[in-house]
């Protein structure tokens, strides 16, 4: 009976449910974010939230500024 199958179901959501939530507890506590804080975080000297296109062009703007500050 289809009844019969839904503990077991209830039970697969449950923990799938308590395990993201425990990622998520784990990213803040590691991480740190404040509420409201924008998807595009530093995260180990990298901006979530961006491709490597956009991350190795703000390199490369860094890289051409430092030159011509000290040129």
């Amino acid at each position: 009976m289809p009844w019969q199958a839904a503990p077991s179901l209830l039970i697969i959501i449950g923990a799938f449910n308590v395990a993201a939530g425990l990622i998520w507890s784990v990213d803040r506590a590691y991480y740190g974010k404040r509420t409201g804080e924008s998807v595009n975080v530093k995260k180990r000297g990298r901006t979530i939230g961006h491709n490597q296109w956009t991350w190795a062009m703000e390199k490369r703007d860094d890289k051409v500024a430092n030159y011509r500050a000290n040129k």
